[in-house]
């Protein structure tokens, strides 16, 4: 449990972000790409640095959707907080997030996973326009705190997806490495 009140760190810093989103959906792409990398340096105070990168690209024929993705990461804390968990620690967990595992269940400093989707569109949502999927999401990687503690997790999710009116919604079950399993329902 963190405690945040007895957490404070300031510092001056530069941040430089580059997005590229081409994606023709946020939550159910069917064609474009999206790169999106973002670094962080401290300059004075605490020794604080940030490099994360995410790139997607998707695809579609017909009614069949494939998204392929990597996100990578790396954040040094200052010394004086090495040992802890911060509030900003790169995590994995939930839905094409390694989805065998919970929500943010994984965490670290570094960070690299890499995913698969495949999607089919049921419907087109008849007299509500609600599109409706079925799909499958294969995954691996992993959240590490330092070199030797890092393996390959991986996870494989099947789910039920519709983009309604009032927001996408998701039902799906994971199973993952070391007998990591979920269930869940995502709106």
């Amino acid at each position: 449990l963190i405690n945040l009140s007895d957490l404070r760190v300031a510092y001056t810093g530069l941040r430089f972000q580059l997005l590229v989103d081409q994606l023709d959906s946020v939550s159910f792409p069917s064609r474009g790409y999206l790169l999106n990398t973002r670094m962080e340096q401290g300059l004075s105070g605490a020794s604080f640095r940030s490099y994360k990168a995410s790139g997607r690209w998707a695809y579609s024929l017909h009614s069949h959707i494939l998204n392929a993705g990597v996100n990578l990461g790396y954040i040094k804390y200052p010394d004086a907080l090495a040992d802890d968990v911060s509030p900003s620690s790169l995590y994995l967990g939930g839905f094409q997030q390694m989805g065998a595992y919970r929500m943010g269940q994984l965490m670290g400093d570094r960070l690299a996973h890499f995913y698969g989707t495949y999607m089919y569109r049921l419907s087109d949502g008849g007299l509500l326009r609600q599109k409706t999927y079925l799909g499958t999401v294969l995954e691996g990687g992993d959240v590490w705190t330092a070199p030797d503690k890092a393996k390959l997790r991986r996870s494989a999710t099947v789910f039920l997806a519709v983009d309604s009116k009032i927001g996408d919604i998701y039902f799906g079950l994971a199973r993952g490495s070391q007998g990591a399993a979920n269930a869940f329902v995502q709106l």
